[in-house]
């Protein structure tokens, strides 16, 4: 496709438009400025300047300006504002409006010194991450600023101390005609100004710099996201995207640069989840409502999990995980998983996807769902429902079996509970019912059947909703639920 031919371009100002890769680069450019030699003039002047001044030095007291961050002296307004004045400069109208969200601050060891991470927001698509030191004495950037942009995305940062020395954790990712990508890195602050120690080592801001080639090399075939002690790394794959023949990105591997409470997991675990949810969420449930996605959710949290009156095999294990969405800060997923370790296999029990109350809400409700077995409302309608199925048949549960069953008779029970699942109009609660023929003076199992309950936000049972149909051996309790749940409502 042609570039439109009448787009207004000045030297003085970058359009950010056209290609997010183009711009980018453009936007880097502008910001690692080049130190100039000051030209003579400039110099003699300066020190005939010095010499009418001498006299007046040895009256003045220079005070140092100890920042404390604790006590609020770092001035974090000014530090917000000189980045994002810098990113001011970038747009092709300086004085629009824009917002900027101080996202992190660390000082130097003097104090004199702030390395701040600022996201300018320009519109609802487009940020700029903006990362760049202050000499507080003087309120003066130090250093030439680095800056991504992020399209359709926002900007994510952390910092953190490790052996003596601060560290800065950023991923900047955009969304471009369907497809994604994006950039991360892992700076050392040494009190003045940083430089990257992953996934290169040196001054990315150096354009000539080997550094910077293999940083902009590195990121032409991976993409990071956030997760719990550092981020997931995907790579690029060769699949026609647009065509839907396979996912843009797949899990390549995850780097670890600070302690997380998930260290102490089984080690399959995490990455069990990570390859999980990308499959899950690759057609549905994503933040961008898409076919064929990858790569859009941050896993913030990964816990181990007590089910309520759910008996799992000793080879079992359930866990929550908390994801967000890497285009929209408000947008969370979470679910719970059911691994097993013989079998190294991972499986969804439930999952929610809204706002960060909502998701935390309903997993919350649902892992502590007791099973209801023993309540007062549970085995009326249960009753109800049988005796309308075996009409005209005998029938009943094993408690109730006599000393000398008839030909024919149909035995019920034991009774499990699978578990549960949100429904629109409340919870579903699937149990596993055994049945059993009287024939030729023996009883014969029939394959268990899956009954589902229907409940509300508190547990009581409201109705039966019916009895799964078909095959149900490959399919999720939740998969069950859903769909006796539809034929129901059908």
């Amino acid at each position: 496709m042609k570039k439109a031919e009448n787009i207004f371009r000045t030297p003085f100002s970058t359009a950010l438009s056209g290609s997010a890769r183009e711009t980018e680069h453009r936007i880097r450019n502008i910001f690692q400025w080049k130190k100039k030699r000051p030209p003579v003039l400039i110099l003699v002047l300066a020190a005939v300047l010095i010499a009418l001044c001498g006299s007046l030095v040895s009256c003045q007291v220079r005070t140092t300006f100890v920042s404390d961050i604790a006590s609020g002296r770092i001035d974090q307004m000014a530090l917000r504002e000189d980045l994002t004045q810098a990113a001011r400069s970038l747009l092709p109208d300086p004085n629009q409006f824009v917002s900027a969200e101080l996202l992190s601050l660390t000082p130097g060891e003097d104090g004199n010194y702030a390395l701040g991470a600022v996201a300018v927001q320009t519109d609802r698509s487009e940020s700029l991450l903006a990362l760049g030191v202050q000499d507080q004495r003087t309120g003066q950037l130090t250093a030439p600023v680095f800056a991504a942009l992020c399209t359709g995305s926002q900007p994510h940062v952390t910092t953190f101390h490790r052996n003596g020395e601060e560290f800065l954790l950023y991923v900047a990712n955009s969304v471009h005609q369907g497809l994604t990508y994006g950039e991360a890195g892992l700076i050392r602050y040494d009190g003045t100004d940083f430089t990257w120690v992953w996934p290169v080592e040196g001054d990315v801001r150096q354009e000539d710099s080997q550094a910077r080639k293999d940083y902009e090399a590195y990121w032409q075939q991976h993409k990071a996201l956030m997760a719990p002690g550092g981020v997931d790394v995907f790579a690029q794959t060769d699949y026609a995207v647009i065509n839907g023949d396979g996912p843009q990105w797949t899990p390549d591997h995850n780097e670890a640069f600070f302690p997380a409470p998930e260290d102490d997991l089984p080690i399959p675990v995490p990455w069990q989840v990570r390859n999980w949810l990308e499959a899950f969420t690759r057609q549905n449930n994503n933040p961008l409502h898409a076919n064929n996605t990858s790569a859009l959710w941050s896993i913030q949290s990964l816990t181990k999990t007590e089910l309520a009156s759910l008996e799992l095999k000793e080879t079992q294990a359930a866990y929550t995980v908390l994801a967000q969405a890497d285009t929209d800060n408000t947008l969370y997923f979470a679910a719970c998983l059911i691994y097993d370790r013989e079998e190294n296999t991972i499986g969804g029990y439930d999952f929610a996807m809204g706002s960060l109350d909502e998701v935390s809400d309903q997993i919350e409700r649902v892992v502590t769902l007791p099973s209801g077995i023993d309540s007062q409302e549970f085995y009326p309608l249960v009753y109800q429902y049988y005796s309308q199925k075996y009409q005209g048949q005998t029938y009943y549960f094993a408690v109730d079996q006599p000393d000398v069953p008839q030909e024919g008779d149909v035995r019920l029970g034991p009774v499990r509970y699978a578990g549960s699942c949100q429904l629109e109009q409340g919870f579903g609660s699937a149990y596993v019912v055994e049945t059993y023929l009287y024939h030729a003076g023996a009883w014969t199992k029939s394959d268990p059947q899956y009954l589902v309950l229907l409940r509300d936000e508190q547990g009581a049972f409201l109705s039966v909703l019916g009895e799964a149909s078909g095959d149900t051996t490959s399919m999720s309790v939740r998969d069950i639920i859903l769909n006796t749940a539809g034929h129901a409502d059908g």
